[in-house]
């Protein structure tokens, strides 16, 4: 029986479709780069990347000229920003395509959620997120041990800080809701600090264009706050969460960008190191491509982050950038 392979088309050329995701499809064995479709790409990057030898399209209509109608076996990743999502989808489904991974974060806006929604059921497709820290298996250690923390009522404040410097081109691209946030808000999903979900007591400070901070107070089953700091100007890269006790001693922290000793990202609790065993986007891609060589199976063990289970998520960005736009 021929061994069934995924055919990866990318639908952008930023840093992320060059630089990070290709070549994490290229280290899986069960799946191929078939196209890549951008209006237009840095050809040095692509020259030293594993796209050198894919064929580019400028749009879909050249694809489809290429290959036809999509199948079972094609999936869409679109490496793209959240404004220009929908638009891509609706072109997508009506070529056939049953396969599709969306960014983070999706668009800012309800109604466009509502008609990715309306889109998926309709069409019958599969639609995930790349929200690669639903993937980070250390995530999952530090879930339990929050969790013991909030059952013996030492658990009474947690910072998150994703910071570093944006070039002009990229602030042009990205706002402060869209850069880093979703990041931090999947991290807290991923950990079981998803309390935002309930609350609406939610405070947020934008003292600038580039610099966000937000906090939000939890009541049961005790008083405990979450609070979230970006800062898209930062002159040093910061990527941690920190928990502490009531007198301000730290009882665990996560550094995400790993150091000289760690690849991964690590957590130090209890006067241990615990590091991820793997990255974030190499089990990501590994998860959404057995899932659809298995037809989907592994979704009944929630491995995958399917466009349902980002709804949370995403009604807090929205809600936050709603705060900002007032």
């Amino acid at each position: 029986m021929k061994r069934k392979i995924i055919e990866i088309t990318i639908i952008g050329s930023g840093h992320y479709a060059i630089d990070l995701i290709s070549k994490e499809y290229t280290r899986n064995n069960n799946c191929v780069i078939k196209a890549v479709i951008a209006n237009s790409y840095d050809k040095n990057k692509v020259e030293n990347s594993p796209l050198k030898n894919v064929p580019f399209f400028k749009d879909l209509t050249e694809w489809k000229t290429k290959f036809g109608k999509a199948d079972s076996n094609d999936l869409f990743d679109l490496c793209v920003h959240e404004n220009s999502v929908l638009d891509i989808v609706k072109e997508l489904v009506k070529t056939g395509a049953k396969n599709i991974i969306l960014p983070k974060p999706l668009p800012l806006a309800k109604k466009s959620i509502d008609q990715l929604l309306t889109i998926q059921k309709e069409k019958n497709t599969n639609m995930f997120v790349a929200s690669q820290w639903h993937y980070c298996d250390i995530l999952d250690k530090t879930r339990l041990i929050l969790n013991k923390l909030k059952k013996d009522n030492k658990l009474k404040k947690v910072t998150v800080d994703f910071s570093q410097t944006f070039s002009e081109e990229h602030l042009r691209k990205y706002s402060v809701v869209t850069a880093l946030l979703p990041h931090m808000i999947q991290v807290l999903s991923k950990i079981g600090l998803d309390e935002f979900k309930i609350t609406r007591n939610i405070e947020v400070n934008n003292s600038s264009s580039t610099n966000l901070e937000i906090k939000y107070k939890i009541d049961k089953p005790y008083p405990f706050e979450i609070k979230l700091m970006t800062d898209l100007k930062s002159k040093e890269k910061r990527r941690n969460l920190y928990a502490y006790d009531e007198n301000g001693n730290i009882l665990l922290s996560l550094t995400f960008s790993g150091n000289n000793m760690h690849k991964y990202p690590i957590l130090y609790y209890n006067k241990r190191y615990f590091e991820a065993r793997e990255h974030d986007l190499t089990k990501m891609v590994k998860e959404e491509i057995k899932s659809l060589i298995d037809n989907n199976k592994n979704k009944k063990v929630n491995k995958i982050m399917n466009l349902e289970d980002y709804l949370d998520i995403q009604k807090m960005l929205i809600t936050i950038n709603g705060k900002i736009q007032k």
